[in-house]
C-alpha cells in the first residue's frame, strides 16, 4: 500500500493456483483466500446469528496451470488450508459443473440429458448428466453423471489473445529494429500475460531491455507506448480494455477501443472478425472438451446449459452448436450465479440441513 508499483498486478487468483510458483508467492495466494472465506463466513453467520463450521466448495475439473494432477494436488491443498484457517471444520468440494446441472434441474419437470458448459475466467468444464426434479434430493447421483471434461482454457484466456491480435502491433509487435533483426515477440507477450507470474515479474525488470529497443527501432514511438505500460504497470488495464472489447463484439460486429490512458487520442478498432481469428486455438479447445463430454456419455444432449462469464459469447456458443448440432436448443440464465445456487443445493444435499 506504501509503495503500489512496487509489485506486480495480477487477475484471478484462482489461476494460479495450481500453477508452478514458488511456496512464497503460493502462500500470498493462501492468504488472499483465507481473507475471502473469513469474509464469507463472518457475513454468513451475522445474517443467520449461529456460528458456521461447514463449507461446500466449488472446485473445476481442473485447475489452471502447467503440473496436471499435481497442480490439482497443489490447489486443492492450499484450498483445504485457506478453509481450515477460516474457521471451517468441515469441507466438502463439488465440481463446478455439476453445481451448475443440479442448479438447472430446479427448473425442469422432467428427465432430460443435459451438456453443461461452463466457460469460467480461467478453465472450461463440461458434464453429461441425466437431470430429473424426482432425484434431485438424493445423495448419491454418481449414476447420473455420463461424462465430464475440462481445461485451463477461459475467459481471460481469450483476453489476452484479443490484446495480442489487436493491440500489440501499436506497442511494438511485427516492428524492425534499425539492425535489421524484429522486435523480439518475448517481452510483448511477457506484457499480457497476467495470469503468468513470471511473465510479469521478467517485464517489471525490463526498463533497461525497453530503453535499448526504443534506441534500436525504426518505429520507437511504439517502443515508447510499452515503456509507458510498464512504468504505469497498465498491463492489468490494457487486457482490462480487451476484455471489454469482446463483451462488445458480442452485441456489434466492431468496436472501437479507447486507449487513452498509454497516449492521447490513441483508439484501435476490433471486430468481431478479428475476435474470430485471435482466438481459434481456444475455441477448437471449448469445442474439444463438449464434444469429450458428449462422446462419453454416448448419447446426444436434450439442452446445452451454458454458463460461466465467457459462455455468452457467440464464438463459444456457436463453437458448441457445431458438436451437438443445431437443433439442439442451447440455454442460459444467470451466467455468474448458477454455480453458486448450485452449490448451495450440494450443501444441503450433502449437510443434511
Amino acid at each position: 500500500f506504501a509503495d503500489p508499483l512496487s509489485g506486480v498486478l495480477v487477475k484471478s487468483p484462482k489461476s494460479f493456483l495450481g500453477s508452478k510458483i514458488s511456496q512464497n508467492h503460493l502462500s500470498h495466494f493462501e492468504n488472499i483466500i483465507t481473507a475471502m472465506l473469513e469474509h464469507i463466513r463472518g457475513v454468513a453467520e451475522a445474517a443467520h446469528d449461529c456460528t458456521i463450521s461447514s463449507a461446500v466448495l466449488g472446485r473445476p475439473v481442473r485447475y489452471h496451470g502447467t503440473q496436471g494432477k499435481e497442480g490439482d494436488t497443489q490447489a486443492l491443498d492450499v484450498m483445504s488450508r485457506a478453509a481450515a484457517r477460516a474457521g471451517f471444520t468441515d469441507v466438502r468440494y463439488e465440481l463446478e459443473p455439476l453445481a451448475a446441472a443440479y442448479e438447472y434441474e430446479t427448473g425442469i419437470r422432467e428427465e432430460q440429458k443435459l451438456l453443461v458448459v461452463d466457460v469460467g475466467g480461467g478453465t472450461t468444464d463440461c458434464v453429461m448428466m441425466r437431470v430429473n426434479p424426482q432425484r434431485a434430493g438424493r445423495a448419491d447421483r454418481d449414476d447420473d453423471i455420463l461424462g465430464v471434461s475440462g481445461d485451463r482454457v477461459g475467459g481471460t484466456d481469450f483476453d489476452e489473445a484479443l490484446a495480442w491480435h489487436a493491440f500489440m502491433a501499436a506497442f511494438g509487435k511485427d516492428t524492425m529494429r534499425k539492425n535489421g533483426f524484429p522486435v523480439p515477440h518475448s517481452l510483448l507477450y511477457d506484457a499480457i500475460s497476467i495470469r503468468n507470474l513470471p511473465a510479469q515479474l521478467r517485464f517489471a525488470k525490463s526498463k533497461s531491455e525497453i530503453a535499448d529497443l526504443i534506441e534500436q527501432a525504426v518505429e520507437p514511438e511504439k517502443l515508447e507506448r510499452l515503456a509507458t505500460l510498464r512504468e504505469q504497470q497498465l498491463q492489468y488495464r490494457l487486457v482490462h480494455s480487451a476484455e471489454s472489447a469482446k463483451m462488445e463484439l458480442s452485441k456489434a460486429d466492431d468496436f472501437n477501443v479507447s486507449l487513452d490512458y498509454i497516449e492521447h487520442a490513441l483508439a484501435i478498432p476490433v471486430t468481431r472478425r478479428g475476435l474470430g481469428e485471435a482466438s481459434t486455438r481456444l475455441v477448437d479447445k471449448i469445442r474439444d472438451l463438449a464434444l469429450e463430454a458428449v462422446t462419453a456419455a454416448g448419447a446426444k444432449p436434450d439442452v446445452v446449459f451454458l454458463t460461466g462469464g465467457m459462455a455468452i459469447s457467440l464464438v463459444v456458443s456457436d463453437a458448441v452448436a457445431d458438436v451437438v448440432g443445431k437443433n439442439v436448443r442451447l440455454q442460459s440464465s444467470d451466467m455468474l450465479g448458477t454455480v453458486g445456487k448450485g452449490l448451495g443445493l450440494c450443501a444441503q444435499r450433502m449437510l443434511g440441513r
